[in-house]
C-alpha cells in the first residue's frame, strides 16, 4: 500500500512539474543590442493575446508572422518605432514567444489542483506511516 502510493506521489510530481515547464527563447534575438531591439523587447513584455485570440493563437501554434504579433500605436511607446523593421521584427518575435507561454485560466486551477492533490496524498501517507509504526 505505501509503496503505491509513494509511486503515485512521485508519479503525480513529475506531471505537474512538466505542465510549469516553460518554453525557451530565440537566444540569437535577444544578444541583439541595436536600441530599437531592447525597445522592442520592452514594449513586447506588455503584450498579452487576448482570449479569443489565444483560442485561435492555439490551433495554429507555428505562424509568427501572423497579426497577432503586430505592434500598434497602443502597445508601442513610441509610434514612431513602428516604421522602423528591425524593432517590428523584434516585436513580432518577443511577443510570439511571449505568447507561447501564456496560459488559460483552466491551466492554472489545473496546475493547482494537482499540487494539492500531492500535499494530500503525501500528508495521508505521513500520517499513516506514522500511527502504524
Amino acid at each position: 500500500m505505501q509503496k503505491i502510493a509513494l509511486f503515485t506521489i512521485i508519479l503525480l510530481t513529475f506531471f505537474t512539474g512538466s505542465l510549469l515547464a516553460e518554453t525557451t527563447g530565440n537566444d540569437a534575438l535577444r544578444s541583439d543590442t541595436s536600441a530599437a531591439v531592447k525597445q522592442a523587447q520592452r514594449d513586447a513584455h506588455k503584450f498579452k493575446l487576448g482570449k479569443a485570440n489565444l483560442k485561435i493563437f492555439r490551433q495554429n501554434r507555428k505562424n509568427a508572422t501572423s497579426d497577432f504579433f503586430k505592434p500598434t500605436s497602443a502597445t508601442t511607446a513610441n509610434a514612431a518605432m513602428l516604421q522602423d523593421s528591425a524593432y517590428v521584427k523584434a516585436f513580432r518575435d518577443e511577443a510570439y514567444h511571449r505568447a507561447l507561454g501564456q496560459h488559460t485560466t483552466a491551466h492554472y486551477i489545473l496546475v493547482d489542483g494537482f499540487i494539492v492533490v500531492d500535499v494530500a496524498v503525501a500528508a495521508y501517507v505521513l500520517f499513516h506511516y506514522v500511527i502504524h509504526n
